[in-house]
């Protein structure tokens, strides 16, 4: 039955297209891996009582005890793990302590290595021993096989299922029409690669760790950056460096953005990153205006000598077998603009897809963009064009793409609201308008983004960065900025919860 529903969901609709169906099978195989049926007779009732409460717990000790191969990738671990924990929801609140479980199952538990017991705790909410939480799981895949369970229990079948497919969708009765303009623009092709859509998550530094990405692209971004990368760091083998290189099974389409400025250091080292990284496409950063970029050479100033942005690109073109993108500014200042000439030359160079921000480096980010140097590349340019800039909602989104532009690149809009792209891609696909997130909708993706930051730097380093997270997110709940400063000092998991449960309560 999970198989036929996440079979039948991939086909039949648009946001549901990146639905991992094997691991929505597996979850459905280990989901009742527990040893003590409660349907046995003599231990019927002891079981019943509290079989919805404490098996899954059992379940999955099982499954990590008896089947290990299933979870030697993280990423495909937490979504088994979490999918089947919250089968039961709502009759998902359990000990973690293991006080309710057989004791065979008990000292399982016990034995099991740290990280996985790690990763059950996150996937439980828990704070601290014997904690009670209840929620449904975060993975499409779990939500579907608990749906499945269900509907084998009440022995219905899937053609009913039409009315959970449209909320499992986003088409509810919630959601405003309109007409559609722009569903012909919404596919990009960059070299070989074919994005999702043409809405990009744009390059952030600080901002685009990978679970922000997945963030990102489950909330149906046509592709996402990375933040950029240093040469040099790379040249050097920085640990840092190379930590911000790797990347998860489920970041695709992936961009991944160098900054440098000598074409032998940029070449050498995009070279060994594609070694290391499985990325889609290599972007070079053109634009960036901060102050030690630029001091370096790299960045916005590349565009005072456009003889170098054609060597880079033409360099990286004839060693790498990926493509090749550069983001651009329209010129080191109002007496500069050279962004047409850079297009000619990036395009002569071989570059595949140019994105352009509509500023000068000298007014950073002040100001209104100026969407005639936009339509300059555009008119310019041998290749696609991605415009980029005060892209913050529909309207502004259909005005870029009025120009002609091939895609558009979220950045600061994205910080915190990582909904746009949905919002976006929905209207821009089928004409509709969909309602804006919930409270509870955007303190849901908080709490995630945490855990995700969680399980790939630890918790201490994963809080650092989540205050940044957290006040752009709480911007997009009225009434919350008494919360401001004790969001900016959090540093556990437990801290953040707690200001996220009064929140909730507001």
């Amino acid at each position: 039955m999970t198989y036929k529903l996440a079979t039948k969901l991939k086909r039949n609709s648009q946001n549901m297209k990146d639905i991992n169906i094997e691991n929505a099978v597996v979850i459905a195989m280990f989901h009742d891996l527990y040893e003590l049926p409660w349907q046995n007779i003599g231990v019927k009732k002891i079981m019943r009582n509290k079989h919805g409460f404490v098996h899954p717990i059992e379940a999955i000790t099982n499954a990590i005890t008896w089947y290990p191969e299933y979870f030697k990738s993280k990423e495909r671990a937490m979504i088994i793990i979490d999918g089947v924990i919250h089968h039961m929801f709502p009759l998902a609140v359990r000990r973690i302590d293991g006080t309710d479980m057989e004791l065979n199952n008990k000292e399982k538990y016990e034995q099991l290595p740290k990280k996985y017991k790690d990763m059950i705790k996150l996937s439980t909410d828990i704070g601290k021993i014997g904690h009670y939480s209840l929620r449904k799981s975060f993975f499409i895949e779990g939500r579907i096989m608990s749906k499945a369970d269900k509907i084998v229990a009440l022995k219905k079948d899937i053609g009913s299922l039409n009315g959970y497919i449209a909320l499992l969708s986003g088409n509810n009765k919630n959601i405003k029409k309109k007409h559609n303009k722009n569903g012909d623009k919404m596919k990009l092709k960059i070299g070989n690669v074919e994005l999702k859509n043409n809405i990009i998550l744009a390059p952030m530094a600080g901002v685009n760790s990978s679970a922000y990405r997945n963030i990102c692209l489950e909330n149906n971004a046509g592709m996402v950056c990375t933040e950029m990368i240093s040469d040099k760091g790379l040249a050097y083998e920085n640990a840092k460096t190379l930590k911000m290189i790797q990347i998860t099974e489920n970041e695709h389409p992936i961009s991944m953005q160098i900054f440098g400025s000598d074409y032998h250091t940029i070449t050498s080292s995009a070279i060994q990153m594609t070694k290391i990284s499985p990325i889609d496409i290599l972007d070079v950063n053109m634009g960036c205006p901060v102050n030690k970029v630029v001091k370096s050479g790299a960045g916005s100033a590349l565009l005072k000598t456009p003889e170098k942005i054609y060597d880079i690109v033409k360099s990286l073109k004839e060693n790498l077998d990926i493509p090749v993108t550069i983001k651009i500014r329209a010129g080191w200042d109002n007496n500069s603009i050279n962004c047409d000439e850079v297009a000619k030359l990036a395009s002569k160079a071989g570059v595949d897809a140019i994105a352009i921000h509509g500023r000068t480096r000298s007014a950073m980010y002040t100001g209104n963009v100026n969407y005639d140097y936009i339509k300059m590349v555009k008119d310019s340019a041998d290749c696609p064009v991605i415009g980029n800039g005060d892209i913050k909602n529909i309207e502004s989104a259909e005005k870029m793409l009025n120009l002609g532009v091939d895609g558009i690149m979220i950045g600061r809009a994205a910080l915190g609201n990582p909904f746009i792209f949905k919002e976006l891609s929905t209207y821009f696909d089928t004409g509709e308008i969909i309602e804006k997130p919930t409270k509870e909708q955007v303190i849901a993706t908080l709490l995630d983004h945490a855990r995700r930051l969680m399980l790939d730097k630890g918790e201490h380093i994963a809080m650092i960065e989540t205050r940044s997270h957290a006040g752009w997110y709480l911007k997009l709940i009225p009434q919350t900025k008494q919360y401001k400063s004790s969001i900016v000092s959090i540093k556990t998991y437990d801290e953040l919860e707690k200001i996220c449960n009064v929140i909730l309560k507001s």
